[in-house]
């Protein structure tokens, strides 16, 4: 059974909500390269960078051990 965009397997009567989201992926990172004290904005070129934090869903990106909202 297809239910909009969501393909479901079997029918499943709990009140519970299943959501599914496609992993993201990355085509291109521009600057190839920066400062090593950071402060360089970065552009990342891709698909499926959800942001939908009312689902706790919300991208980052990771350079080195500092993390950034994306």
């Amino acid at each position: 059974m297809v239910i909009g965009q969501i393909e479901t397997v079997y029918h499943d009567s709990s009140m519970l909500e299943y959501y599914y989201y496609r992993p993201p992926f990355v085509k291109k990172v521009e600057p190839i390269s920066g400062l090593v004290d950071g402060g360089t904005n970065v552009e990342v070129t891709g698909g499926w960078f959800d942001n939908k934090p009312q689902y706790g869903v919300i991208p980052f990106c990771k350079f080195g051990d500092k993390v950034s909202p994306a």
